[in-house]
């Protein structure tokens, strides 16, 4: 069961002109695809394509850009000098641009030139102004108008070619009770209709609020509503009905907060939407860019939102009764589908709800337990919690020319590595790893990611536990240790007997001292092992993500071994191979093939240091045979992996054959996310 993605959005630019285009592909990958350090993102992939797509190859341009039909397909090159000067470059970008005029209004195209006269023939160039103080928001206009156009597919009245589909309509909601009420809303209107990114709302609306006629109602239904919310503005009946018929007609809501003093009462209308503060009177070019953004990033976060709950239903990934939310559930979308469903003398609603990510807390889940309701994310549409699965996690990032060449970068990596931790403790599970403690490594990003995830305190996920290896754990700092002890669980793996009598001293530096020498080098690669083979009898499950490839502190690489350990004792292992590094090397094993890096000769060609250490191995493996110590053998390894084979894999973890090799390949973190949590469902009990 493949994973619908509405839409993909790739970002071009020349390798050579990468300071001055990353910071902007950066920001468009984590407005549009997510912040991982915050609950809510829409999740659309982000692709970079800025690197050759040969290894080696620096003339090479990037690997080709393969979408189905089914998804919209946004491409956006920032263009430099070195950009239109090399002829290979442009000459892919002139291929892309065909692939994409060819899907008609499924696909879309964005110029922006960040060196002066980018002019390309007949294509319209976004020129920008590199010294601007709005610069990223302004690109990030222009590119929520066309992901807006591309997911919404609303006809234009007169539609000229090549101009797409239209933008999305805005009707302000406002009360004259509040002279500063009318003033926004006459700013807003304002901005909005001396835009130049080719009108980003096809009419804005601006109502008096003082009568709702059958006109309004259908003008509301098909718009996204701007509830400008002064003093007065919910003391006024007709407001709080134009909140109602955008709420009930589950339209797209932005409140924009100009209160100036006291509110007496909020309203139950307020609940779940996203809202910016103004202040009319301060309110200059650059807020009002934010604003807009603001405003078009939520309408863009519904239309994908919409899509992707129906591609999911429509596929039987969801039951095929649900009720679909485009936001969080509230008692009023309950008891209206009990009452069209026609079940109110039957018993009860029908009996699933979805929404997009993340799950609600508990005590939001509370309040609705009057309906027997089941709510459901598309995450956790298996409706099985992971209560008592430890599961072991893997990931790192791979070696940057790979990831480029993928169209990743450790950017992806982070999100993917925090976004799968998160839901998996959400639905219960214990997280296990092994590595070093302390700032910059995988538990500080968690606790970061927790934190942010649970400033409210509504969320309680299970304790981490990481069995760091020796010696690494004497590099943690106790200060650092004694703020985390409630959130984490440390147990430190000692070494094996026969490696104490290499230490160099312990103590903080004991592992750079190790690494110094032939011997050290045995100790760690040792110890790492041992510390492997703990965990892999500690865990009912593992991901595996990433990884080094080569400069590992092992044998051969860790989540190689990792693997390895976790199919001989035949446990459910997920292999999100989509985002290069070693996890990549164990998908294409299991797959027949041989790559490079899975040969000694090529792992003793890259380092000599590894060669002597793997030669002091062998040494020691000969001459104390009582150790059994295991052989490291790449070709035995490969062999291991391609007879285990996807047969091995699909007969533990819960996934089909074909699920396994989209999770083999797909660099988008939802599409991984959802598979791994479907197969983990289903191996849970």
């Amino acid at each position: 069961m493949s994973y619908p993605l509405p839409m993909q959005v790739h970002v071009i630019w020349h390798p050579q002109s990468d300071s001055k285009c990353r910071t902007f592909a950066e920001k468009i990958y984590v407005t549009f695809n997510r912040d991982a350090y915050q609950p809510l993102g829409i999740g659309i992939p982000v692709f970079f394509r800025c690197a050759a797509g040969r290894a080696g190859d620096p003339a090479s341009t990037p690997a080709p850009i393969a979408i189905p039909d089914t998804e919209s397909d946004l491409r956006i090159a920032l263009l430099t000098s070195d950009f239109v000067l090399d002829a290979n470059w442009k000459a892919f970008w002139e291929r892309s641009m065909q692939e994409v005029r060819a899907k008609g209004n499924a696909g879309g195209i964005l110029l922006f030139g960040l060196s002066p006269g980018m002019k390309e023939g007949d294509s319209k160039v976004v020129q920008l102004d590199t010294l601007g103080e709005r610069l990223g928001d302004v690109l990030i206009q222009h590119v929520l108008l066309q992901a807006c156009r591309l997911l919404g597919k609303r006809p234009r009245v007169s539609a000229s070619p090549g101009r797409g589909a239209a933008p999305m309509k805005l009707f302000l909601s406002h009360t004259k009770r509040d002279a500063i009420g009318l003033q926004a809303a006459k700013v807003l209107k304002a901005y909005f209709d001396n835009l130049v990114v080719d009108r980003f709302f096809d009419e804005v609306s601006i109502q008096p609020g003082d009568s709702i006629t059958q006109e309004l109602v259908e003008e509301i239904s098909d718009s996204a509503l701007v509830a400008i919310r002064t003093d007065g503005y919910l003391a006024s009946p007709w407001c709080k009905k134009e909140l109602a018929l955008a709420k009930r007609a589950r339209r797209p809501i932005v409140v924009v907060d100009a209160l100036t003093g006291i509110e007496p009462r909020s309203s139950p209308f307020m609940a779940y939407l996203p809202s910016i503060r103004m202040n009319p009177q301060e309110a200059g070019e650059a807020f009002l860019t934010r604003i807009t953004n603001f405003i078009g990033l939520e309408v863009l976060r519904f239309l994908h939102g919409e899509r992707q709950l129906a591609l999911l239903k429509a596929q039987g990934s969801l039951p095929s009764d649900a009720v679909l939310l485009v936001r969080p559930p509230e008692a009023r979308d309950l008891a209206t589908a009990v009452h069209d469903s026609g079940r109110a003398e039957k018993g009860g609603p029908r009996s699933v709800f979805v929404h997009p990510d993340p799950v609600l807390a508990t005590e939001e889940k509370e309040d609705l337990t009057f309906y027997s309701a089941t709510l459901i994310t598309p995450t956790t549409a298996w409706s099985k919690r992971l209560d008592g699965i430890r599961l072991g996690i893997s990931a790192s990032p791979a070696e940057m020319a790979e990831l480029a060449a993928l169209g990743l970068s450790e950017l992806h990596v982070e999100d993917a590595v925090r976004v799968l931790a998160r839901q998996a403790l959400a639905a219960g599970a214990t997280l296990v790893y092994g590595g070093a403690l302390g700032p910059g490594n995988l538990t500080e990003s968690l606790f970061e990611m927790i934190g942010a995830y649970n400033k409210g305190g509504l969320v309680q996920f299970p304790r981490l536990i990481d069995y760091p290896p020796w010696p690494w754990h004497q590099e943690v700092d106790k200060d650092w240790l004694a703020q985390r002890r409630h959130m984490l669980e440390v147990r430190p793996c000692d070494p094996p007997e026969d490696v104490r009598k290499f230490s160099a001293g312990d103590g903080p530096g004991h592992v750079e001292r190790l690494k110094k020498t032939v011997e050290g080098r045995y100790a760690l690669a040792r110890s790492l092992y041992h510390m492997r083979e703990i965990i892999t009898q500690s865990t009912d499950a593992r991901i595996v993500l990433g990884g080094k490839v080569t400069g590992f502190s092992g044998l051969v690489p860790g989540i190689v071994e990792e693997a390895l350990l976790t199919l001989r004792r035949k446990k459910p292992m997920y292999i999100a191979g989509g985002f290069g590094g070693a996890a990549r090397l164990v998908a294409l094993a299991m797959q027949g093939q041989k790559p490079p890096y899975f040969t000694r000769e090529h792992q003793e060609k890259i380092s000599t240091a590894y060669a002597d250490t793997l030669s002091f191995y062998e040494q020691r493996r000969r001459d104390s045979p009582g150790l059994g110590l295991p052989d490291v053998d790449f070709s035995s390894a490969q062999r291991e992996l391609e007879a285990y084979g996807l047969r091995g894999l699909t007969a533990r973890n819960g996934l089909t054959e074909s699920e396994n090799l989209e999770l083999f390949s797909t660099g988008s973190t939802d599409a991984a996310l959802f598979l791994i949590m479907k197969g983990l469902s289903a191996i849970s009990h």
